[in-house]
């Protein structure tokens, strides 16, 4: 029997399976930068050594193409915010009424009286939301922009948690990745066995 049509679709399939593991391991691999002895080298993983040019790249990308100050603005805009606002304000010029008051006040009359002080400061922020809404958002200014939050927050991530990260988000296709080397690695043997058996 001829090992040619197993020995060579087996090791093409073990060396596409490897190179494409070894290519997927070198995207985060070594995560600190190592020299190589006598060659002056230095070899790190793609991710951990591009780590602040993808974040800023990201992070321009989320505020150019997915989520600019304007739709956070829009966003923020839709939200059933004013009656929140107006119960919050209720309840702290209720509070602060009643720190107010004199003490020699009767408790109920401070009561009824903060109560009351309180419905219309609610009544006037729910009237007047909308107003207050929009000189927030305007203050707010670049304040909405996510860009600078996502740059920071994968700055602040360590090389394993970007590979932990992309693992999570990807780990099926790096998979698929290192087992087609293996389908494609056992094809090219495959041929190979019947360029030689022809």
């Amino acid at each position: 029997m001829d090992t040619a049509w197993l020995t060579l679709p087996v090791t093409g399939g073990l060396i596409g399976w490897a190179t494409n593991r070894v290519a997927i391991w070198a995207l985060f691999r070594p995560i600190r930068p190592w020299r190589v002895p006598g060659l002056g080298w230095t070899v790190q993983g793609l991710l951990p050594r591009r780590q602040a040019d993808l974040a800023r790249a990201l992070a321009e990308a989320v505020e150019r193409d997915l989520l600019t100050a304007a739709d956070v603005r829009d966003h923020l805009r839709q939200l059933p915010l004013d009656r929140a606002a107006a119960d919050a304000v209720a309840r702290m010029v209720h509070e602060a009424v009643l720190a107010r008051l004199p003490a020699a006040l009767p408790r109920s009359w401070a009561l009824r009286l903060a109560d009351r002080i309180a419905q219309e400061a609610q009544l006037e922020v729910t009237r007047r939301f909308p107003e207050l809404a929009e000189g927030l958002l305007a203050a707010a200014g670049d304040g909405l922009r996510l860009g600078p939050i996502v740059e920071r927050k994968l700055l602040e991530l360590d090389p394993a948690g970007v590979e932990a990260l992309v693992v999570r988000l990807a780990g099926r296709e790096l998979r698929f990745v290192e087992w087609s080397g293996a389908v494609l690695g056992f094809l090219v043997g495959l041929v190979q066995a019947l360029l030689v058996r022809g």
